[in-house]
């Protein structure tokens, strides 16, 4: 009767410290898992807060860039427009020497280079209307 008792509670010693270990595991398990899927979370934010800041300073950038272009541009055209309004050609600037050659100082030889399209520009070297027009579209393609 004794060897029966003694049986039974080895039996169940087994099966408690079985039990324990499983649930031991178990946690482990579950814990590594949790920290793992954390982890990943964690580095999968950071990476996309990463990019939104890039995309941010390059936009920045971009916008900087583009109104300091126009600001130049609109300081050419002012000297522009008083080269083309006054009387004569001031010779100083690229403009009024390009626009000298081979014409006459009449007004309708100053106001002709007025009508180019913008390759028109780009062809003559006009590049301040390229300065304005590049930067602007690639900003407008940026937004799209």
């Amino acid at each position: 009767m004794a060897a029966a008792v003694l049986v039974v509670v080895v039996v169940l010693v087994v099966v408690v410290v079985v039990v324990v270990v499983v649930v031991i595991v178990v946690v482990v398990v579950v814990v590594v898992v949790v920290v793992v899927v954390v982890v990943v979370v964690v580095v999968v934010v950071v990476v996309v807060l990463v990019v939104v800041v890039v995309v941010v300073v390059v936009v920045v950038i971009l916008e900087v860039v583009v109104v300091m272009v126009a600001v130049v541009t609109k300081v050419i055209m002012t000297i522009k427009a008083v080269c083309i309004d006054s009387s004569s050609y001031c010779n100083s600037c690229s403009f009024c020497r390009r626009s000298s050659i081979g014409s006459s100082n009449s007004i309708s030889s100053k106001s002709s280079s007025r009508g180019r399209s913008f390759m028109g520009s780009l062809v003559a070297g006009e590049s301040d209307t390229a300065l304005v027009a590049i930067p602007m579209m690639m900003v407008s393609f940026f937004y799209i």
